[in-house]
């Protein structure tokens, strides 16, 4: 997680002009895959929380806002979760003899796929804060495509 921020802070904004100068889908495929996604939704979350929040302290407008900026906040954890599954669904008919368990379990793993990704949400805010050093690792082994066919 840290390692897509760090590479998003880097590189994001070249490959978001990218995009636009060369008309490069290169560009825009690499930059979904970087762009912190989860951060993007949490962020809509927190300011329909605040939006929230606010028209509980503005006794003239709190119940129009408090229902908009309610109902804004669960459609984007709505979303988030359709957009999800969606896309689970997608790979479980696509892969449906690939998955080596029943077919109860790849219907029902389908449906908590969306809540096992939210999983990343308090990962990728950890990350934003958490100091990384990273170090080399030594790759000293090397094998060819024959030696895994055996």
């Amino acid at each position: 997680a840290k390692g897509f921020i760090q590479v998003f802070m880097k590189y994001g904004a070249k490959l978001f002009a990218t995009i636009f100068t060369k008309l490069s889908f290169s560009a825009y495929d690499m930059l979904m895959t970087i762009m912190p996604a989860m951060m993007l939704t949490l962020f809509g979350a927190i300011l329909n929380a605040v939006f929230f929040g606010i028209s509980l302290c503005n006794l003239d407008t709190m119940y129009d806002l408090a229902v908009v900026s309610g109902v804004a906040l669960f459609m984007t954890f709505f979303n988030f979760y359709m957009i999800l599954l969606f896309f689970a669904l997608i790979t479980t008919i696509s892969e449906w003899n690939k998955i080596n368990t029943t077919p109860a379990k790849k219907i029902l793993y389908m449906f908590t796929f969306p809540l096992f990704i939210a999983t990343y949400i308090p990962i990728s805010i950890v990350a934003l804060f958490k100091k990384i050093e990273w170090k080399p690792i030594n790759h000293s082994i090397t094998k060819n495509i024959e030696e895994f066919q055996k």
